[in-house]
């Protein structure tokens, strides 16, 4: 008869335990689910940064260029500025000896 009163005791024990135990695996089931969504709100903060990142990649790519271009402009411009600089100082010349063969005439 003491097993009979035992077992009673031990089913009582048993539920208690099994009830603790699907309380802890509903906290971790709800842990879980929490874990889960904070990886996809970061996943999705990641996506962000990597396509934030390739959009500066693209504006940089841009400015290089321009400024490649703006380069190139600015030596065609010194190189015109040289052929000017030469023309002129070729003009100086010619507008002096030409000058020179004027004062030679006398207006009467």
């Amino acid at each position: 008869m003491a097993q009979g009163y035992l077992l009673p005791g031990c089913l009582c024990n048993k539920a208690e335990q099994t009830q603790t135990g699907a309380q802890v695996v509903n906290e971790a089931r709800d842990a879980i689910t929490t874990l889960l969504a904070s990886a996809d709100s970061i996943g999705r903060l990641i996506e962000r940064i990597a396509s934030d990142a390739r959009n500066g990649a693209t504006g940089i790519r841009d400015i290089e260029q321009a400024t490649r271009g703006l380069d190139q402009s600015t030596q065609q411009n010194a190189a015109l500025v040289d052929k000017t600089a030469a023309a002129a100082s070729t003009l100086r010349q010619h507008a002096q000896a030409l000058a020179q063969r004027v004062s030679q005439f006398k207006l009467h």
